[in-house]
């Protein structure tokens, strides 16, 4: 038990209302039971059950948004595009309107399964022209235990070292 659930049980004048209610969640999540739980952090039974019944409808459904986040947020979105209208779209500022345009145009290209960013390669195409010519320049420069007379190794160097 820690330290502050020790100082709660030795103060005789502690209330329940003021243990947070996060404690009484956390020990119920565990699987205590109210009367452990009063045990714990040092209330009465009833005050356990109390606490715990005032958030159980809110509680369960929290537990059933995160299962079912999905088809709620969808839900919402449709409510929201679905007020969209001809006078609510008159009625919005220039931001606004550039604004859910903008955001609009990103999701349907997540939609179409379409790139939402843009990305300059040209830096990593150097980067990795240049890497590639050091190393067929490391291995030009290497001699191969399996080869006869320990010849070296020659790499046909036809990389294009100019890339725009």
């Amino acid at each position: 038990m820690d330290e502050t659930l020790n100082t709660l049980k030795d103060n005789s004048k502690y209330n329940a209302k003021n243990i947070p209610i996060e404690k009484f969640i956390e020990l119920r999540k565990k699987g205590l039971s109210h009367n452990q739980i009063a045990k714990v952090l040092g209330c009465s039974n009833a005050a356990s059950y109390y606490r715990l019944s005032a958030i159980k409808d809110e509680l369960e459904c929290a537990e059933a948004f995160k299962t079912n986040k999905a088809d709620y947020l969808n839900h919402k979105q449709w409510m929201l595009l679905n007020r969209l209208n001809d006078e609510t779209i008159k009625d919005m500022s220039g931001l606004q309107l550039v604004t859910g345009a903008a955001i609009l145009y990103d999701k349907q290209r997540l939609e179409d399964g379409k790139s939402t960013s843009n990305i300059d390669i040209h830096a990593e195409l150097q980067s990795a022209s240049s890497l590639l010519i050091s190393l067929k320049q490391q291995l030009n420069n290497t001699t191969v235990d399996n080869c006869p007379d320990n010849d070296k190794v020659i790499i046909d160097d036809n990389v294009d070292k100019s890339i725009d």
